[in-house]
Order: structure tokens, then C-alpha cells, then sequence
């Protein structure tokens, strides 16, 4: 997608220029130049189809790291060509947001460009966000109205934002907001975010998730989901950053007791053994005590709830963690209501 902050380009025309075309085409734009340069190897100032083919063909074995013969979406996303294009991001968001010139964005300046933000998206000017407001405007508004998870995605931010579940985003959710992304991407606390530290935030960005076949089980569909989602959540919530992949797996069998064991696994930060026994109480939380994870929504009934909902299917659930290595989920539920 391409997008443009202005005209490109505003033109005085002659009546006599009008009528005369010009004697020369004119000179195709830098970027075409190189790809032109770029793809043709016989240099006759064209691209064959055979040339073309194999400059794809050199562009999938760049994906194709491992050489297994096929890439997915994690290949792509860390390939050197999807890493520069990440790299060039950050350095522009932070050319655009460094106001003092200082080669990085404090959090007032990172406050000051949500403040404009939200300016812009609050089209009536009362102060408040509506979910169409914040859903369609600008470069999102195509790709929302034609892509259905860019729709979800967005509705799911504006839940996460909207923290006094009213309906609408205040500015001062919408800077606390803000605030927490401010934090995410600082990772030395020093108030001093780079373009090094928002490439590194982006690609960490990516996670898997991988859910394996699952067998059939009669169980009660909206408590299912409703511990699934916590689970995840927490999953993503305290994955390890410092690792090159991130996943979280799902996987299921029927046990030799007729029960259906559920495991959700992850290589994320772990849990800590002191925190470990009282994991599942209420309005606990593991990480309260580590600085950066201080910034994470949540109130620490997740896990509570999913023990809920886990005993009112007639299941079970326990948790394994080791620190740094990540934590494993056992659910065990009866394939069929008693």
C-alpha cells in the first residue's frame, strides 16, 4: 500500500505545452530504474520473462533460509527483505517523531503524537472516540472495508483501549494507551526509545500459534473459549522477547480415562516457582514485581476464571513453568458431559 502525505506535485501548464507533447517520454521513476537495472541481467534495457523468473526464484531461496523447499508466514516475516523494510519503518517513525532532532523519542514527544492522533480521529471534536471513529479514517479506511481481520483487529485494540468498557475511548485512555506502547518500546527504561529499539519491538511482534488437530469432545462451547482466550492471552501477554521465534502450541488426545487432556504450551518468559503454587487464586499476578512487565493490563483473575471454567466442565487443570523456558497448561476435560 502507498501512501502520500501531500500532492506530488503541482503543475503550471502553457496552452502550447498542452498542445505539444514532449519529444521524449519521460524518465521512469528512481525505484523502477533500479529494479530495471536490477533484473536485467543481459543489460538490453528490458525484463524477459525468464529474467523475471529468476529474479524471483533468487528472492524465494533468500526466504527459503533452511532450503526446505516451502516458506510460511514466519519465513517471510524473517527474511532480510521483510527485516530492512522493518528497519526503514523505525527510522522513519522516528525521524517524524524526534522533534528535537536528538536521534531518538522521549515520551513526551511520543505523547504529543497521540495527542495529534486522536485529534484527528475524534472527527466531532467532543472528546471521544467512537469504534467508527477509531475503526475507519485515513490509510486504514480501504484496508479495513476490505479486509475483515484488519476490521477484527482494530475492534479488538479499541476493547483493549476502552478500559471503562463504556463504548468509547477517552483521551485520557487513549494516553494511556499511548503510555503503555511508550514502555513496550522502551526497553533500557531510560526514556530514550530508538529506531534499533522500535525494529527490535516490531519483529518480536511476531508470534505463532500453533493448535493441533483436536479430537471430538461434548463440552460447554462458551466456557471452553473463554478459558482458551485467557490462556492465550497470558501466553502472548508474557512472551520472551529475546528469543528469535515465539510460539504458543495447542495440542490434544483422548487419555486412557475417557478424558480429553489439552495442552497449551509456550516459550515464553515462565512463571516463577515462588509464584507457582498460588498461580490459579484471584487477583494474583506472577510478574507484578518485574519493572517490565508492570505495564500489562490485567488484574490477575485470568487464570482464576480458566480454573472456573475448567471445574464447571467437570475438568481439571494444572500448571508447569520453569523460568525462561516458559510454561505448559494441562486441562483435562471429559470427552461427554456426566
Amino acid at each position: 500500500m502507498f501512501r502520500t502525505s501531500g500532492f506530488a506535485a503541482l503543475l503550471t501548464l502553457s496552452a502550447a505545452a498542452t498542445a505539444a507533447p514532449p519529444a521524449t517520454a519521460p524518465a521512469a521513476p528512481d525505484h523502477f530504474q533500479h529494479m530495471l537495472q536490477k533484473m536485467d541481467r543481459n543489460g538490453d534495457g528490458r525484463i524477459s520473462l525468464d529474467e523475471y523468473l529468476a529474479e524471483a526464484a533468487d528472492h524465494y531461496r533468500s526466504i527459503d533460509a533452511a532450503n526446505k523447499g516451502r516458506v510460511d508466514a514466519a519465513d517471510i516475516a524473517s527474511s532480510p527483505a521483510a527485516l530492512e523494510r522493518i528497519d526503514r519503518r523505525a527510522e522513519h517513525l522516528v525521524a517524524r517523531l524526534d522533534s528535537a532532532g536528538a536521534g531518538y523519542v522521549t515520551a513526551d514527544e511520543f505523547a504529543a503524537a497521540a495527542q495529534k492522533r486522536f485529534a484527528r480521529l475524534d472527527r466531532n471534536g467532543d472528546g471521544r472516540l467512537t469504534p467508527d471513529e477509531f475503526a475507519v479514517h485515513g490509510r486504514h479506511r480501504a484496508a479495513t472495508a476490505a479486509n475483515a481481520n484488519v476490521g477484527t483487529a482494530r475492534s479488538a485494540r479499541f476493547e483493549r483501549i476502552d478500559t471503562n468498557h463504556d463504548g468509547v475511548v477517552t483521551v485520557d485512555e487513549y494516553a494511556a494507551a499511548a503510555r503503555r506502547i511508550y514502555a513496550d518500546l522502551d526497553a533500557q527504561h531510560n526514556g530514550k526509545v530508538t529506531a534499533a529499539e522500535i525494529a527490535g519491538s516490531a519483529r518480536a511482534q511476531e508470534r505463532a500459534v500453533r493448535v493441533a488437530e483436536m479430537p471430538t469432545l461434548t463440552v460447554d462451547v462458551g466456557r471452553l473459549e473463554l478459558a482458551f482466550v485467557n490462556l492465550l492471552s497470558n501466553a502472548i501477554k508474557y512472551s520472551d522477547a529475546d528469543k528469535a521465534e515465539r510460539y504458543v502450541e495447542v495440542q490434544a488426545a483422548i487419555s486412557e480415562d475417557g478424558f480429553v487432556r489439552i495442552e497449551v504450551r509456550d516459550n515464553g518468559v515462565g512463571i516463577p516457582a515462588a509464584a507457582l503454587a498460588t498461580i490459579f487464586e484471584r487477583f494474583t499476578r506472577a510478574h507484578l514485581d518485574q519493572t517490565e512487565f508492570r505495564h500489562v493490563a490485567g488484574i490477575g483473575l485470568g487464570l482464576s476464571i480458566v480454573e472456573d471454567c475448567v471445574r464447571a466442565m467437570g475438568g481439571r487443570i494444572e500448571a508447569q513453568s520453569v523460568e525462561k523456558q516458559g510454561s505448559r497448561f494441562i486441562l483435562m476435560l471429559p470427552a461427554a458431559p456426566a
